[in-house]
């Protein structure tokens, strides 16, 4: 005859079951070191990444590179968004 034990230590927390709702991590590859990173404040939320001479915008849903901008001769270290998230410098 098989005795079981109590299942009282697998019943979640709430902790637990906040952290199991995010996906898994994407990775992307990087060139150099990341210098900043900016987000947009309106809708949609995209980000901003620098590094090396290149800023790359991210989307925020499919975690995809939406654009990337090379036009600088030396290192990028910092990118922010403007209040309507119209402009980024």
């Amino acid at each position: 005859q098989l005795l079981r034990t109590p299942k009282s230590a697998e019943t979640a927390t709430a902790e637990q079951k906040y952290w199991r709702k995010f996906k898994n991590v994407t990775l992307t590859k990087g060139y150099s070191p990341v210098y900043d990173i900016d987000f947009c404040p309106t809708s949609p939320y995209d980000f901003a990444v620098t590094n090396s001479t290149r800023v790359q915008v991210y989307g925020t849903r499919g975690k995809s590179v939406k654009k990337t901008v090379t036009r600088f001769k030396d290192v990028v270290y910092s990118c922010s968004f403007r209040h309507d998230g119209r402009l980024m410098v």
